[in-house]
């Protein structure tokens, strides 16, 4: 079980693993599921096992393309991260949008075009972060794009460049990684969140786990 308390800018949150992740002793052709990852994915021999003392600032709970995001920002303002999925593949879904060149933003995007019971959310949030914002990373990424009809853009390659700038800017924060992971509860009490998976701490979490499909 993860626990994580809501702590002060002057309160460091500190958990410990009480056991190490559990590995799985046979193949995925078995049904079984692998030992969970957790690494930054820049590490080129990642450990099995965390042992010994760890925390973190937050906890989000799902690796798609909000995740991800949410997860990079959040490691570029100094917190310590922990990003977590139940897949063997982080970023499937972005892999496969846009015919497999993700359509990554709309230059026409607007508070118009979502729906949601608190209007100005959208508002706040759009004025904060702009399409245009995001075109300029892909741009610091080197990333070809092109516009197609209503101001959709798309990579002139391939969505796997979109998932790995999202990597690359998540492991430039200090993001750690664990997949795949099964999450099987979250509980929250006055002042800590219970994340029922593993045992690392957390002083907020964010649930960006994506809709069905």
């Amino acid at each position: 079980m993860m626990t994580a308390r809501r702590s002060t800018a002057a309160e460091k949150v500190k958990s410990c693993w009480h056991d190490k992740l559990h590995e799985a002793g046979a193949s995925r052709d078995s049904g079984a599921v692998s030992a969970p990852r957790f690494w930054s994915h820049r590490d080129p021999s990642p450990p099995r096992y965390i042992p010994g003392m760890h925390s973190f600032d937050a906890i989000i709970l799902g690796a798609g393309a909000a995740g991800l995001f949410c997860a990079a920002e959040a490691g570029r303002r100094g917190r310590r991260v922990l990003l977590i999925d139940h897949a063997e593949v982080i970023g499937e879904k972005i892999r496969i949008s846009g015919g497999g060149r993700c359509n990554f933003t709309n230059t026409g995007a607007g508070p118009g075009n979502y729906l949601s019971a608190n209007p100005h959310f959208c508002r706040s949030a759009l004025a904060r972060y702009t399409p245009a914002d995001f075109v300029a990373q892909i741009r610091r990424h080197g990333i070809a794009f092109h516009e197609k009809t209503l101001g959709q853009l798309f990579c002139d390659d391939s969505a796997q460049q979109v998932i790995q700038m999202l990597l690359d800017e998540c492991a430039d924060g200090g993001v750690k990684l664990a997949h795949p992971v099964t999450i099987t509860g979250v509980q929250h009490d006055a002042d800590k969140f219970a994340v029922t998976v593993a045992p690392p701490a957390s002083a907020g979490v964010a649930a960006s786990s994506g809709g069905r499909s």
